[in-house]
């Protein structure tokens, strides 16, 4: 039996609100970021997190996400998502959520696919 190493992630702050989530996002990882996450928030009036150190994302992320929201929205918070994984978009629309999100991806600088070549559809 192959033994895999605990799943690992972590909220860095990076300075003006601005925050860089990492590793695993999953069912294993989500309370602690969601406790640490509490505590960095906190006296931030506006929130930016950046998605593109995350390696693995599945719906227990989605659902931290949309907690991530909630609380944005009670304390009158500006909230921010960016380069979210395309698992996290592809398991927001699949599930009906995309709608809430949709605020916190206004202006998402995420990654784009590349075009296609000039006259290929």
């Amino acid at each position: 039996m192959t033994h895999h190493p605990a799943a690992r992630a972590n909220l860095t702050a990076l300075g003006g609100g601005h925050f860089r989530l990492s590793g695993a996002v999953s069912f294993g990882t989500v309370m602690p970021l969601l406790e640490k996450s509490d505590e960095l928030f906190r006296s931030e009036p506006d929130i930016t997190i950046d998605f593109s150190d995350v390696e693995r994302f599945n719906s227990a992320g989605l659902a931290m996400l949309i907690e991530w929201l909630r609380w944005a929205r009670i304390g009158k918070r500006d909230l921010r998502f960016e380069r979210l994984p395309e698992a996290a978009l592809a398991m927001a629309r699949i599930c009906d959520v995309e709608p809430f999100l949709a605020p916190a991806l206004e202006g998402n600088r995420r990654a784009q696919p590349p075009s296609s070549p000039a006259g290929k559809s």
